[in-house]
């Protein structure tokens, strides 16, 4: 019987140091590789590509349009708790590449346009955070994204090809939610979706990752 309540207290002091750990450990590190899903275009964007193909395939021009707002993002990331329930959060984040191919094909003569953009920057949050069971805790953020964003386009028509380069920078908006599993005293993994917004597009990053804690 002795060797029973034993037991029982151990196990329950090693739940409510894991629960503890989950929400009060101080500075975190760690990494997440997932999918990023991009706005490139809004609705009636996309409507008005079909409403431009259709009528130039009226006239006998064979247009296209193509888009891949998917990719692989990831992010590395370093945090602090200041209790069980609130902290900060710091992350350099690579939000993938997406590409977008157009042309216009008339009798033997065709118009292509390419184009390749990709982004990254760093995010500075304020992270809410709630235990929900012994290891396990659900979280929220908001904060700022500070992104830089480079984009390559290239025409060619008759044989002759073209090519600019673009460079744009910001300060937006980004938040996001996910949950945390408490593996061992200092290992986590969490999941997690954010939203980081570049001046007029969204993307979205949806990861999973391991956090380390010290």
């Amino acid at each position: 019987m002795k060797k029973i309540f034993k037991l029982l207290v151990l196990l329950l002091f090693s739940t409510i140091s894991l629960t503890t750990f989950a929400g009060e450990q101080g500075f975190y590190i760690g990494g997440s590789l997932g999918y990023t899903d991009s706005d490139l275009l809004s609705d009636s964007e996309e409507d008005a590509i079909d409403r431009g193909i259709a009528e130039w395939g009226a006239v006998g021009v064979t247009a296209t349009y193509d888009d891949d707002e998917n990719d692989l993002g990831f992010k590395f990331f370093a945090g602090y708790n200041i209790n069980e329930y609130f902290g900060v959060e710091a992350a350099y984040v690579n939000l993938g590449d997406v590409t977008a191919d157009a042309s216009l094909s008339y009798l033997a003569e065709t118009l292509t346009v390419d184009v390749e953009a990709e982004a990254d920057g760093f995010s500075f949050a304020g992270v809410a955070r709630y235990p929900i069971y012994d290891r396990t805790e659900v979280f929220a953020k908001v904060g700022l994204f500070v992104w830089e964003a480079d984009a390559d386009a290239s025409a060619t028509f008759g044989g002759v090809t073209a090519s600019e380069s673009y460079e744009d920078d910001g300060t937006d908006i980004m938040f996001g939610f996910g949950a945390s599993y408490a593996m061992t005293t200092n290992i986590s993994v969490r999941g997690e979706w954010e939203r980081y917004a570049l001046d007029d597009y969204d993307v979205d990053l949806f990861s999973v990752g391991v956090q380390y804690y010290f």
